[in-house]
């Protein structure tokens, strides 16, 4: 009886690390994948503050003064900013950027996804500042909370969930009594790198609607 239960134990930690391993390596595909799709808001506003930044640069070579507010930089003539006035003075979630003048500085601000100053990933604050030199990536426990990730989050649950499942009925006592233990793990690892594999690809197809 005894035994048994052992077995019975042994069968379920292998099937637990099973699960665990496939289901994080699917996370961390759907993270790398969603994230780099998520960020691109991030990074179309921080080339339009670079745009932005040598706009203004020209203006005050040209009116040795600040512009007053971002609209008045339309008042050059030579400026690479026509037809696209509402794209430049809104960042990519369509909110105005906040520009302040303070003798001879600037500051441009976008506040992010969610439009209140502070936060990281997608609710990162963005400013005219060096804004290339801007790190923007999606932190793990962000993809994990987000709503439009939760399909991807759930499918490397569901995941892990499965092969754990499969794992334990196909690591029968018989199996491990045989006295094959190498062999049984080298099957066991090959099987457990095709099933990350096959597990990162489904998590990774399953992304956003948009």
């Amino acid at each position: 009886m005894q035994k048994n239960t052992g077995l019975f134990i042994v069968r379920l930690l292998i099937a637990c690390l099973f699960g665990l391993t496939v289901g994080w390596q699917a996370l961390s595909t759907g993270h790398r994948v969603a994230g780099e799709r998520a960020m691109r808001s991030q990074r179309s506003t921080i080339s339009s503050l670079n745009e932005i930044n040598r706009e203004i640069a020209k203006y005050r070579a040209t009116k040795k003064k600040l512009p007053p507010t971002l609209e008045n930089l339309w008042e050059l003539k030579d400026n690479k900013l026509q037809g696209r006035k509402g794209e430049l003075i809104k960042d990519s979630w369509r909110k105005p950027y906040q520009y302040t003048v303070k003798g001879d500085h600037y500051l441009i601000i976008s506040y992010g996804e969610d439009g209140r100053p502070g936060g990281v990933g997608i609710n990162q604050d963005l400013t005219s500042e060096n804004p290339s030199s801007q790190n923007v990536k999606m932190p793990l426990a962000q993809f994990l909370t987000y709503s439009e990730m939760q399909g991807m989050v759930q499918t490397a649950c569901l995941s892990g969930a499965l092969s754990a499942f499969l794992c334990f009925k196909t690591l029968s006592p018989a199996l491990i009594k045989r006295g094959n233990l190498p062999k049984t793990i080298a099957s066991g690892l090959v099987l457990l790198l095709a099933t990350c594999l096959v597990a990162g690809i489904i998590t990774a197809l399953h992304l956003p609607s948009h």
